[in-house]
């Protein structure tokens, strides 16, 4: 029984697309066709097929309204939708035979995001289409245009578009009745040749059969005088202009026309895949009609040329370019000099319009660097080279430009970095070494963007205002003064350098103020004030009244000197205490007066003294360093010292010194265990519910992650060895991992994969079963808000954090899953906030350059119990800021490289590891307790164990620390195998594991 249903195609945007994916290209540009066949082509490696649908009939009108597009549909799984600005096509499978689905098939391809209504099975629309599609090669539902069947008759090539229609000019023969001519006899003399073929030259004939065989040896020799053309042509074309005849012009075109056919005609016939039929009556040139007079003054239309002439010439064209390329390889071997007039620019197309007639030859040029030639050019004519043709080119040109720059010949060593290489910082480079100053501007401001090099230049040219217009649009006053006093125009150089002292006050850069006024106003005692105006709470506090004694030195003023110093011993706070102990030390260390170094000897040793009577401990070891840096050679202060702080402290092994103790290298750590990952290159490890959740990369550009058990283990019937898998691998899309976080909830793990060029797929997120049934859901879904973050971090379902660049400085951000509550603190007003102190002896403040901190180790992230703990430059911040106040915060020793929280249940504890070695700082409520733990190397991995056991690693060596009550002790170290660690992970409660890159992993 059969009933008649109406089928219809409706939208639906919720349909998944295929893996296989044509495309509709509604248009009727043939241009437009042929770039898109091209990239189609490209794509899936020539496995495609190209249909264009007949044009629509209006019913009432009877007239075409034009083609209704082209259509390409792989032969294969590729996705074609990318390749073409079209509307994607989805197919589906029928089955041609009613009886038996295995018979055969065809496909249906319909608009993406559409489906059939009503959704009927493929089969049932098979037999519906049974007689149609057991014919067709495949079948085309579009909007508005219906079911269409495409046969294998039916496609189309690119040959078939740029080859001509074949049609016959037989209008002499209906008006003439002239008997047709034999096909091969001599045509009548021509002056120029035809338009569609202009820049041909034939230069003979040597077989019959292939008039054409040396005919691409001019190809492309007149291309649009992009070149100047030779001096004969040149002369010859003057000479024809010279006498027109309007009447001569149109039987030369007919002429032209008549030679062409016979051509093209011969051409066609040799080509296998043409359809034309030659005409047969070919009739020599006559006098034109009146239609035929109209066509002769209108524009000539034109036509293409075969696809065999095309084959010919494209591949005589190539060989003969080839031949050239090697000729000038050995040309620059034999004659550099010439050969450098016929070099070839391998600096790209950019600075071209267009192309034009593809040519052989190669053309002359001047080796001469000219700022003319970048200001615009005609169309090119692009050559295709491989890679080591290339390279040997640019070998030759740059050995070529070394010889040149050798002779002094810089114009012509610029003209090869800037023409022929591209490489217009060498180039300026060149011409400024030369002495070429405003060419060498013009290539730093136009073309590479540096407008400080380039108003340099144009100093040395002499150009003072053009330079000084350029470093005002800097705000670089100082560069001004500097360019009007090299011009001798007093006035203003004066006024520039007020302005570039009130700039860098502005600034925070007192120091560099007073030496302007000290060195280029002549205004010694304005630069004394505005120094000494700083102590002891201003800016670049210790420099500056170092600099500011100094001056006193310089200028005899010892009495002030003096009474300045008794000044700053009497403001003493516990803010400035470490700045004036530096600054006397500095005093009476250097300065020339005897009574101002005996005052500061004696005021440094009372303020040391006081400190360690009436402080604690970690500033009574701060003062034991001041006496040591005061006078090294006093033994017995010293002996002093460290008895009295030895009988001040419980510990005093570690107060002999403010630094602790060398690694003891005599106790060894011991490798207890060791495994293998399954091979590949990993990338990240972390330990989550007690399995190891391992991360790798392979080379085809993605992110593969398993879970391994960390240890043997008996899970139901069966018993896992270490480094075993316990679930499926799965693969993610990214580059690089930045990190992993992980939390539990409803008694699944919720494990999130940070990852650079990640992008989201239909595999971001995947849910897999442990063989313990315990239930993991992966992704790389992180909220939108945190998207950007260098780090991410995940405490809960609905807390997150991150860290992030954004607006010029560093911030934390805070949402929720769904980005509620979206929150961030900008990190610089914790460093701002919290004071700069010096440690070790660097007088460099916490604040880094803006290069330094934008790099991502200068900025870390972690959590103790759901508390975020970042690391900003060199300083730490834990928790959040306040409506209205910046975050809390403390100095580290050295620029951060790792940073890591105490373990939960344990005390809030978080390890540091430096450029200089390893801190450890326990966060409480009025503030902040810091402990150094070794300065004798830098750390890069860190991991805390229960009992206070805190595992550094330090390029290849792996270090324990005994952490406990404020007290750090190293306890045993190793050398491992490699530095390739990407990870510490907790084998156990008390192993420490190392996970190498090629995936093994040792337990100590």
């Amino acid at each position: 029984m059969f009933q008649d249903i109406p089928i219809r195609i409706r939208l639906n945007p919720s349909s998944k697309r295929s893996e296989a994916t044509g495309f509709w290209l509604p248009y009727d540009d043939v241009n437009v066709w042929l770039q898109t066949m091209l990239l189609a082509q490209n794509a899936c490696e020539g496995e495609v097929d190209f249909y264009i649908l007949p044009p629509e009939r209006n019913s009432r009108v009877g007239e075409s309204s034009g083609v209704s597009g082209l259509i390409g549909l792989p032969r294969s799984n590729f996705s074609l939708h990318r390749s073409a600005i079209a509307t994607p096509l989805s197919p589906i499978r029928l089955p041609t035979s009613k009886t038996n689905e295995s018979a055969g098939f065809t496909t249906l391809w319909l608009p993406e995001s559409s489906e059939l209504a009503p959704a009927i099975p493929p089969r049932w629309l098979g037999q519906a289409l049974h007689n149609t599609a057991s014919t067709s090669n495949c079948l085309v539902w579009l909007p508005n245009i219906g079911l269409v069947a495409l046969e294998q008759a039916d496609r189309v090539t690119i040959v078939d578009l740029i080859r001509p229609a074949d049609h016959a000019d037989a209008s002499h023969v209906g008006d003439h009745g002239m008997s047709p001519i034999d096909p091969w006899q001599s045509p009548p003399s021509l002056s120029v040749l035809p338009e569609r073929i202009a820049g041909f030259q034939v230069i003979g004939v040597e077989n019959l059969r292939d008039p054409l065989k040396d005919l691409a040896s001019e190809f492309g020799h007149r291309a649009d005088d992009l070149w100047s053309e030779p001096h004969d042509r040149t002369e010859g074309a003057k000479r024809r202009g010279l006498h027109k005849n309007p009447h001569a012009d149109s039987l030369v075109q007919r002429g032209t026309k008549w030679a062409l056919r016979k051509l093209d005609d011969w051409f066609a016939s040799r080509d296998k895949g043409s359809q034309k039929q030659v005409d047969k009556s070919h009739r020599p040139p006559s006098q034109p009609s009146g239609q035929d007079k109209l066509n002769a003054t209108s524009k000539p239309r034109k036509r293409g040329i075969s696809a065999y002439l095309f084959d010919k010439l494209a591949s005589s064209v190539e060989r003969q370019r080839q031949q050239q390329v090697n000729k000038l390889l050995e040309m620059f071997k034999r004659d550099p000099d010439r050969a450098l007039q016929f070099a070839i620019p391998l600096a790209g197309d950019g600075r071209f319009r267009g192309l034009t007639v593809p040519g052989s030859q190669l053309l002359s040029r001047m080796p001469e660097f000219s700022l003319s030639n970048f200001s615009g050019c005609g169309p090119a004519d692009i050559w295709s080279m491989d890679y080591q043709q290339q390279q040997r080119l640019r070998e030759s040109y740059l050995a070529t430009a070394n010889r040149e720059l050798a002779a002094k010949r810089y114009r012509r060593a610029a003209y090869i970095h800037a023409h022929l290489l591209g490489d217009f910082a060498a180039a300026a480079g060149v011409l400024e070494q030369g002495g070429f100053y405003r060419e060498a501007s013009a290539l730093y401001l136009d073309k590479l963007k540096r407008v400080s090099d380039g108003a340099r230049c144009l100093v040395l040219a002499g150009l003072f205002e053009q330079a000084v217009e350029l470093y005002e649009s800097l705000g670089d006053h100082e560069m001004v003064a500097s360019t009007w006093e090299k011009a001798g125009r007093e006035d203003e150089m004066r006024s520039a350098y007020r302005r570039a002292v009130e700039s860098l006050i502005a600034k925070g850069r007192i120091r560099d103020a007073a030496s302007l006024l000290k060195d280029k106003l002549n205004q010694r005692q304005q630069a004394k004030e505005l120094l000494w105006a700083q102590w002891p709470s201003g800016r670049e506090v210790l420099a500056c009244a170092l600099m500011y004694f100094e001056m006193l030195a310089d200028d005899c003023q010892h009495d002030v000197a003096l009474a300045n110093a008794k000044s700053a011993v009497e403001r003493e706070s516990v803010s400035s205490s470490v700045d004036i102990a530096k600054l006397l030390i500095h005093l009476a260390k250097s300065y020339p007066s005897k009574s101002v170094q005996q005052y500061a000897y004696d005021s440094c040793r009372i303020m040391a003294a006081r400190t360690i009577q009436n402080l604690g401990v970690d500033a009574t070891k701060n003062a034991v360093q001041i006496l040591r840096e005061l006078d090294d050679d006093d033994l017995l202060l010293k002996h002093d010292c460290i008895r009295y702080v030895t009988s001040k402290t419980k510990s005093p092994a570690k107060a002999l010194s403010s630094a602790p103790s060398p690694v003891s290298t005599s106790n060894r750590l011991e490798k207890l265990v060791g495994f293998r990952l399954p091979s590949g290159r990993y990338d990240s490890a972390k330990i989550i519910s007690n399995f190891l959740f391992a991360v790798q990369t392979y080379d085809s550009g993605g992110l593969r992650a398993g879970i391994f058990c960390p240890a043997e283990r008996a899970i139901g019937d069966r018993v896992y060895p270490a480094g075993s898998s316990v679930s499926e691998l799965l693969t993610f899309r990214g580059d690089a991992v930045h990190s992993v976080s992980n939390y539990r909830s409803r008694g699944k793990e919720h494990v999130f994969i940070h990852s650079a060029n990640a992008g989201m797929t239909e595999n971001s997120t995947q849910e897999i079963t442990t063989a313990d049934s315990v239930g993991w859901i992966v992704s790389q879904q992180i909220p939108v808000a945190l998207a950007e973050c260098e780090s991410v971090v995940a405490s809960s379902n609905d807390f997150w954090f991150g860290t992030e660049f954004t607006h010029g400085s560093w911030h934390l951000k805070t949402c929720g899953e769904n980005c509620e509550n979206l929150r961030y603190w900008p990190m610089v007003d914790a460093t701002d906030a919290q004071t700069k102190w010096s440690v070790d002896g660097d007088t460099d403040n916490d604040l880094l350059t803006h290069s330094l901190v934008r790099h991502r180790r200068y900025c870390l992230l972690a959590s103790i119990d759901g508390v975020p703990v970042t690391s900003f430059g060199r300083t730490l911040t834990y928790g959040f800021g306040s409506d209205g106040q910046s975050m809390k915060s403390i100095a580290i020793p050295g620029a951060p490289l790792c940073l890591a929280g105490g373990p939960l249940g344990t005390r809030k504890r978080i390890a540091v590891g430096h450029h200089k070695g390893l801190v450890v700082i326990w966060p409480a409520v009025g503030g902040y307790h810091l402990e150094v733990a070794c300065n004798e190397r830098p750390y890069n991995q860190l991991l805390w164990l229960p009992g206070g056991r805190l595992y550094a690693l330090s390029d290849h060596w792996l270090t324990r620390f005994h952490v406990k009550n404020h007290q750090i002790r190293a306890q045993g170290t190793i050398k491992l195998r490699s530095e390739d660690v990407v990870a510490l992970v907790a084998l156990g409660p008390s192993i420490c594991g190392a996970v190498y890159g090629d995936g093994v992993v040792e337990g100590y």
